[in-house]
C-alpha cells in the first residue's frame, strides 16, 4: 500500500514539473503576441530629400544622412519638417566622411558626435550651430579610430562616456567593445557561441552576427539587433561587467551558401532563401524599438519592414507595432512620444511621424 502511494506521488510529481517546464518554455518563446496597428504621417517628401541613409534626433532637430549626395548631412525641424541647414563633406580629410553611420547627441553634452564608418574615425558639432537657419556649422576632429583592427569594426560606434566609446565588433572576441579613448584598449563583450558552418572560421562565423545597438538615455543599458537573425540582446552595464537582461530569438543565420578558396578561408554568402532579421533598433527611456523585416532575400524590397518590435528595457513587456508605410530607418524620442522613419512613399523616399501614443489593437 505504501507503495502504491509512493509510486501516485512520484508519477504525481514528475506530471506537475512536466507541466511547470512546458507552461515555462511557453512563456519564454510567446513573444510580440500582442499587435498594434498605427499609421504615420507624411512629414518631409522626397522632393527636399536626397538618398538617406540613416536618421538621428537631437532635440527637437532631425539629422538626416545622406548615402552619397551632398552635403552628407541635412538638419531638419522635426515638429514642422522644415529644412533648418545642412553640412558635412565626402572626403578623406579630417574634417570629412566618407560613410556617415551615426549621429549622437550625449546626455549633457553640448556637441553631437558623427560617425564615419569607412574613415572609422568620430566627429563633432556643436549642438546649438544645428539649430539655426543657415548658421556656418563647424566639423571637429574628435577621435581617430585607425588604430582598430578594421576587420573587427562595423556599423557603429557610439559616445559612451567621457573616456569611452561603445560599439558593434565584428569579433569573435565579442559582439560589443568598448574603448579607452586614452589608452586604445578594448574590452570585449558577449561572445558568440553559435558557429554557423564548421568550414568557417572565427571571424567569418562572427561577421554573420553583426548588430546594431542602441543606449539608453540613462546610459546604464544597451541593447542589440542582428541584421540577419531573429535576435535581440538587453543588458546592464555594471561597471566593467555587461549583465544579460533579456533575450530573445528564434532563427540564426540560414541558408547560406560556403565559397570555398583555393588559398583563403571559406567565406559565407547569403542566398535568396536568406531571411533578413532586424533593419535598425532605437530607444527611449522606457522601450526598445526594433524594426524586423523577416523577409526572404529574392523578396521586393527585403530592405524595408514594415513591423516594429517593442520591448521595455527591463524585457517583461512586448509587443508589435505595424506600420503602414515600408521603412528602413528609425528612431523615437526620448519620451517615447514620437518615433520617426526614412521610408518608401510611392517608390520615393520620405520621412514619416508616428505619433506612439494613437496606435489601436490589431
Amino acid at each position: 500500500m505504501i507503495n502504491t502511494i509512493q509510486r501516485l506521488i512520484y508519477f504525481g510529481l514528475v506530471l506537475y514539473l512536466l507541466l511547470f517546464f512546458s507552461s515555462c518554455k511557453h512563456e519564454e518563446v510567446a513573444q510580440f503576441e500582442e499587435k498594434f496597428q498605427i499609421k504615420g504621417t507624411l512629414l518631409i517628401s522626397e522632393e527636399l530629400l536626397q538618398d538617406p541613409w540613416s536618421i538621428g534626433l537631437v532635440d527637437s532637430l532631425l539629422i538626416i544622412s545622406n548615402s552619397k549626395g551632398e552635403p552628407l548631412a541635412e538638419v531638419y525641424d522635426n515638429y514642422t519638417g522644415n529644412f533648418i541647414n545642412s553640412f558635412l563633406q565626402i572626403g578623406s580629410g579630417p574634417t570629412e566622411v566618407l560613410a556617415l553611420s551615426a549621429v549622437q547627441a550625449a546626455p549633457g553634452e553640448e556637441y553631437v558626435f558623427l560617425y564615419d564608418l569607412i574613415g572609422m574615425k568620430m566627429l563633432k558639432v556643436e549642438k546649438n550651430s544645428l539649430k539655426k537657419k543657415g548658421e556656418n556649422i563647424v566639423v571637429e576632429p574628435y577621435y581617430n579610430l585607425n588604430q582598430i583592427d578594421k576587420d573587427e569594426l562595423i556599423s557603429k560606434y557610439y559616445y559612451f562616456t567621457e573616456d569611452y566609446l561603445l560599439g558593434v565588433l565584428n569579433s569573435s572576441k565579442g559582439r560589443l567593445g568598448l574603448i579607452n579613448k586614452k589608452t586604445h584598449d578594448i574590452s570585449y563583450y558577449i561572445p558568440i557561441t553559435d558557429t554557423i558552418d564548421s568550414r568557417l572560421n572565427e571571424r567569418q562565423n562572427a561577421k554573420l552576427f553583426s548588430s546594431d545597438i542602441t543606449i539608453s538615455p540613462d546610459r546604464k543599458k544597451v541593447a542589440l539587433s542582428t541584421h540577419m537573425a531573429d535576435i535581440i540582446d538587453i543588458y546592464e552595464m555594471k561597471g566593467n561587467r555587461l549583465d544579460s537582461i533579456w533575450h530573445y530569438q528564434t532563427y540564426l543565420p540560414h541558408n547560406l551558401k560556403i565559397i570555398e578558396f583555393e588559398n583563403y578561408p571559406p567565406v559565407a554568402a547569403y542566398t535568396a532563401q536568406s531571411r533578413n532579421g532586424y533593419l535598425d533598433i532605437t530607444s527611449s527611456k522606457e522601450n526598445v524599438y526594433a524594426l524586423f523585416s523577416g523577409r526572404k532575400m529574392d523578396t521586393k524590397d527585403y530592405y524595408y519592414a514594415n513591423i516594429i518590435r517593442v520591448v521595455d528595457w527591463g524585457g517583461k513587456e512586448t509587443y508589435e507595432l505595424h506600420v503602414d508605410y515600408p521603412l528602413k530607418r528609425i528612431v523615437v524620442d526620448e519620451n517615447g512620444d514620437k518615433l520617426y522613419g526614412i521610408a518608401l512613399n510611392n517608390g520615393e523616399f520620405a520621412i514619416v511621424e508616428f505619433n506612439l501614443k494613437q496606435k489601436s489593437k490589431l
